[in-house]
């Protein structure tokens, strides 16, 4: 008997959350999470997408660049968590006059996903901005 393929992780079927960040060297890293919520695994892929926020939730100039090879996918069990983050220059190591304004929200949505989540997450990015594919590994 062939097992069925497991399908692409539906958006209303995973939970977005800020899980930790570190930085050093003048960089700052940010983890987020995708818990599967759903009773059925599901597959992932790619890079998810994120935009920062102003206070009034407007979108900021800061454009996020893939890091890392090909993205492989993902295998996600019910309750499992994919994880991936965002990597940029913190203001307070570059000159503040020559960064965009800092960020009061992130709005994030899954590899192929049209529907995001936004969540309250003070950042303050300067220089370039780049964004990992999703990982069952948490890098914090």
């Amino acid at each position: 008997m062939i097992s069925p393929v497991p399908h692409v992780c539906a958006a209303p079927s995973l939970r977005v959350a800020l899980e930790g960040r570190d930085g050093s060297a003048g960089h700052l890293a940010t983890q987020f999470s995708f818990r599967n919520t759903s009773t059925q695994a599901c597959t992932l892929k790619g890079y998810p997408l994120a935009v920062f926020l102003d206070a009034r939730r407007q979108p900021l100039a800061t454009q996020f660049q893939p890091l890392g090879g090909p993205a492989r996918p993902l295998l996600l069990k019910p309750g499992a968590k994919a994880y991936f983050y965002l990597r940029y220059g913190d203001k307070g190591a570059f000159d503040p006059g020559k960064c965009p304004p800092d960020a009061a929200w992130v709005r994030i949505s899954a590899p192929g996903s049209r529907r995001y989540v936004t969540l309250k997450d003070r950042e303050y990015p300067c220089r370039q901005a780049t964004i990992s594919p999703v990982s069952l590994h948490s890098w914090f």
